[in-house]
């Protein structure tokens, strides 16, 4: 607990568009694909399967947290999906990782701050990748994102990942 309010207490909420905005810890780094992929590099010592996903990364939003990377998605078009959505979702992925025989592969998907959020983890090695996906309550603003760690840091990772889940404002 003391360092989910360590995390609060020295953030700044960062606007990720004119609809989406998030609580960014002061102790993250904002870094560039490039950045990533270094870091990637030395830290999940050349795992290809983790320098080919973060070479898929498609944002500005990149940070660094400690050893954790995070990349968060958001679109400025507004989504028309079903309230079901994200549990079709679920099912979707839950069953191409059970086909796939995917490692340590979990899934989520509850209520947060009355957003719809679901969460995918599956460790690859000694890398772990953390999907999330958050709906606003009427389902028409979406953030994305993706967390990149050695499985050495899932406590932290977790801490982060609350903490960023909790802290997602939509204007609704």
């Amino acid at each position: 607990m003391a360092v989910i309010y360590n995390l609060a207490a020295t953030s700044q909420q960062v606007v990720l568009n004119d609809d989406i905005s998030i609580d960014i810890p002061a102790t993250a780094q904002k870094i560039t694909k490039e950045d990533a992929l270094n870091h990637a590099a030395k830290r999940f010592n050349n795992d290809r399967t983790a320098l080919k996903s973060i070479n898929y990364i498609h944002t500005d939003h990149i940070y660094k947290f400690n050893n954790i990377l995070v990349s968060l998605n958001v679109s400025d078009k507004t989504l028309n999906v079903k309230s079901t959505y994200l549990s079709e979702l679920k099912k979707g992925l839950d069953i191409m990782a059970k086909r796939g025989k995917a490692t340590g592969y979990t899934s989520s998907l509850k209520k947060i701050n009355n957003n719809t959020v679901l969460t995918t983890v599956e460790i690859q090695g000694n890398v772990v990748y953390c999907n999330f996906y958050c709906l606003n309550a009427n389902n028409t603003r979406e953030i994305t994102g993706t967390l990149h760690y050695h499985k050495d840091d899932a406590t932290e990772a977790a801490t982060i990942l609350d903490h960023l889940l909790n802290s997602i404002k939509f204007k609704d």
